[in-house]
């Protein structure tokens, strides 16, 4: 499940406030790694969007296949 970034600023800001991540994932029921993940999110980028995926696809690029039939 994806969670959006207004209710992964809620979370973290309750961290912020000094409640510990245990709490705050019993309170918001989400496992408190996601809540530790989402402050290294945040250190590494300043942001908690989610970061693009590097995919590599193996059989057929999307784009080309567009590409093809247009």
């Amino acid at each position: 499940m994806a969670y959006s970034t207004d209710f992964r600023k809620r979370v973290l800001q309750c961290c912020d406030d000094g409640e510990t991540a245990i709490d705050v994932a019993k309170r918001f029921k989400i496992n408190r790694n996601t809540i530790k993940e989402w402050q290294k999110l945040q250190e590494r980028t300043g942001s908690l969007q989610k970061p693009p995926l590097n995919r590599t696809f193996r059989k057929l690029d999307p784009q080309k296949v567009k590409e093809f039939f247009d």
